[in-house]
């Protein structure tokens, strides 16, 4: 009888894994803005030119890339998926957005923001947390850009 409440509880276990593996993959509806990597920097940044990255926050080795992945969502348009170690530029209008970041850790963690983009907006940081998400506009590259790598553009048109 103990053996087969152990089998029960070791099979949620598994299935509580299996399906913490991430958000599904969203399109963006929006063009990212592509720069080598070796031009970026915060002078040609801003006047609408914004660069957002998802990293320069302790990842655990084993959950690193798999509960890192976020959907990111302004004023319900798809800016896409990114994940930790990633980043993307777009072109923005100024003004207020609704936000809406998804990612998965056990569950699916939505959160809602609102940022304010003006001409002074240059980088935004991204961040999966516990039980949420935040976005905080940071205006400097993270200190290990160098290893970042930047999302490609799969747009639907």
């Amino acid at each position: 009888m103990q053996k087969k409440y152990y089998n029960i509880i070791t099979l949620i276990l598994l299935s509580l894994f299996i399906n913490s593996c991430g958000v599904k993959k969203i399109i963006s509806e929006k063009n990212y803005t592509y720069i080598p990597k070796h031009n970026i920097n915060i002078e040609n940044l801003g006047n609408g030119k914004i660069l957002f990255f998802n990293g320069e926050y302790y990842c655990p080795l084993i959950e690193c890339g798999i509960k890192t992945k976020m959907n990111v969502h302004f004023n319900n348009i798809s800016f896409g998926q990114i994940n930790y170690g990633e980043y993307f530029i777009v072109e923005m209008d100024y003004g207020e957005y609704d936000v809406q970041l998804k990612h998965r850790d056990v569950f699916n963690m939505k959160s809602k923001h609102k940022i304010i983009i003006n001409a002074n907006t240059k980088v935004i940081k991204l961040k999966p947390t516990a039980f949420s998400n935040s976005i905080k506009i940071v205006n400097e590259l993270p200190k290990e850009f160098k290893f970042f790598n930047q999302v490609t553009s799969e747009t639907i048109n």
